[in-house]
């Protein structure tokens, strides 16, 4: 009986934790029964662990490895082994069994939504990392696509995170054009751990102003008391979100509302009142009413 495995190690690495090696009974005319013996048994199974290959055939064994990361075996390297012996006991083959005691890191999160960035703006969001193991563990990030002008940026790009501890990673979304930007990166840890990082955001603003000047016409003295009403069209681009909208008026002779709320993808008319104040000069009257909401730039009608 032999397991005819060429590699002197059986590596478990974050790839996957169970390797499938195949028993083989080279006697043409006798089956044979064998046994397996595994250490460390809490890290390391066998599946079977006892049975019999016939002639000239082979059995599939699986050998699976459990992390623990909060173990014994500090050094993050767990070593071991699997010896195959006869039904009698007697030894006949020994191959070494090596793993990684991970995971050693936690992330709360791995998908980032930006939303709605300006162009020439920043957006900042904040994840966080722990070390949940027994030993320090060298972290990097890892860029995805190799583009020009890559629009996330991670801060720091390499760390020690020291058992226990937490680190904050900073993501910074810069749009240079306009629409949806998506990306990914990789973060590595000791002993080939890899968590991928997916980022998605939208260059440009989801406040739309529809109309940019207001005519109010000819407003006669007799119409002190009166109120003068026009509209400005304003769209919430943002289909997911609502959003809300903070206007200022210029000029007392304006009257507006504070704060209007816009639903997903939504245009409202926001009604502008315009009562000329008494006594008043005559000619033009000129002024502004202003428009801003978040992840927008500032916009005057």
């Amino acid at each position: 009986l032999t397991f005819m495995y060429g590699g002197r190690d059986i590596l478990f690495d974050s790839k996957g934790y169970t390797k499938v090696l195949h028993l083989t009974n080279r006697s043409a005319t006798n089956a044979y029964w064998f046994t397996l013996q595994v250490h460390p048994w809490d890290y390391f199974c066998a599946n079977p662990g006892f049975g019999f290959v016939p002639p000239k055939s082979h059995l599939p064994i699986t050998f699976t490895f459990t992390p623990k990361p909060t173990g014994i075996y500090r050094s993050g390297k767990v070593q071991g082994f699997v010896r195959l012996r006869s039904i009698t006991g007697f030894p006949l083959e020994r191959l070494s069994l090596v793993a990684f005691n991970g995971p050693l890191l936690h992330l709360v999160a791995s998908s980032f939504e930006f939303g709605f960035c300006p162009l020439g703006s920043d957006r900042v969001r904040t994840f966080e990392v722990k070390n949940i193991g027994l030993i320090p563990s060298d972290c990097s990030v890892v860029m995805g696509d190799d583009v020009a002008e890559p629009s996330f940026a991670v801060s720091p790009v390499h760390f020690v995170l020291h058992p226990g501890e937490k680190r904050k990673i900073d993501i910074t979304f810069s749009p240079s054009v306009e629409g949806d930007v998506e990306d990914m990166m990789t973060l590595l840890g000791m002993g080939g751990e890899r968590y991928p990082l997916r980022f998605r955001g939208r260059g440009g603003e989801p406040l739309q102003i529809l109309d940019e000047f207001l005519d109010f016409g000819p407003v006669s003295e007799q119409d002190s008391d009166t109120e003068h009403k026009r509209a400005v069209a304003i769209q919430n681009l943002d289909l997911l979100h609502s959003l809300p909208v903070f206007i200022k008026s210029c000029a007392s002779s304006l009257i507006v509302k504070d704060v209007v709320v816009l639903d997903p993808g939504a245009v409202v008319p926001v009604s502008v009142l315009f009562k000329p104040s008494k006594p008043r000069a005559l000619g033009e009257f000129r002024s502004s009413v202003v428009f801003s909401a978040p992840n927008s730039m500032t916009h005057v009608v």
